[in-house]
């Protein structure tokens, strides 16, 4: 499928998605969101991709917008997204980057809610999942916006690039992504968000249900097989 606002490629088991809409500060135009929703889509029917780089052209990742449906279908992709933030997360485009699962960010980068959204766009629930309760309110009430530095002390962003290093460093963390089993991957994310609305005793009793059907796969099996032999596995994904 072609796109016009947006380059969907694979390599190496890694699928990297790049908003290209870079005049317009890559905010979700109606185009750009349709467009970035049928990626995801693509990408979760796709047992070839086992994980995913979200990135953007040009001098920002994404300025805004209003099409909270685009940042929800990034978050129901089931395999593990890396999000590469630049320039300006603004808006519906810091909504997008917290429906990613790790997020990375240039030293220049600029993450906030300069204003109140006409949809939050998930972010009342996401921002104080990641930075608290008192610091996701005072980004959304008081207008505040952060660099990559206080981001990364907020817990908003995993790492900090060096200069000129951010695309580089997220594919080198997609293809640590993919030297796992990919079914233990999706396994993990899927305990970690549906634990965090359950009871401790409720996500323990989760976690050993995925981990009993983990038990299941030839990748476990391949796993200490490899382990025993010492050598590295060879996941298959089943």
């Amino acid at each position: 499928m072609s796109f016009r606002s947006l380059a969907l490629v694979k390599e190496e088991r890694i699928a990297v998605i790049t908003l290209d809409h870079p005049q317009e500060g890559n905010a979700l135009s109606d185009e750009l969101a349709q467009e970035l929703a049928e990626a995801c889509a693509l990408i979760s029917q796709d047992n070839e991709v086992w994980a995913v780089v979200l990135e953007a052209a040009g001098r920002s990742f994404c300025t805004g917008g209003d099409a909270p449906y685009a940042v929800e279908a990034v978050a129901a992709i089931e395999q593990p997204v890396v999000a590469a933030l630049q320039g300006d997360v603004l808006g519906m485009g810091l909504a997008l980057a917290c429906a990613c699962d790790l997020r990375l960010a240039s030293p220049g980068a600029r993450l906030g809610v300069p204003q109140l959204l006409t949809h939050p766009g998930g972010l009342t629930q996401r921002l104080p999942r990641l930075v608290g309760r008192g610091r996701a309110l005072e980004m959304l009430l008081m207008g505040g916006v952060v660099d990559s530095t206080q981001a990364q002390l907020y817990g908003l962003v995993n790492q900090v690039a060096t200069v000129g290093n951010l695309t580089s460093l997220a594919l080198e963390w997609g293809r640590r992504l993919v030297a796992k089993s990919p079914i233990a991957a999706r396994l993990v994310k899927e305990a970690v968000a549906k634990g965090m609305d359950l009871t401790l005793d409720q996500g323990l009793r989760l976690e050993a249900d995925l981990y009993f059907l983990l038990h299941t796969t030839g990748d476990r099996t391949e796993g200490i097989s490899a382990f025993l032999s010492k050598r590295p596995p060879q996941f298959k994904g089943d």
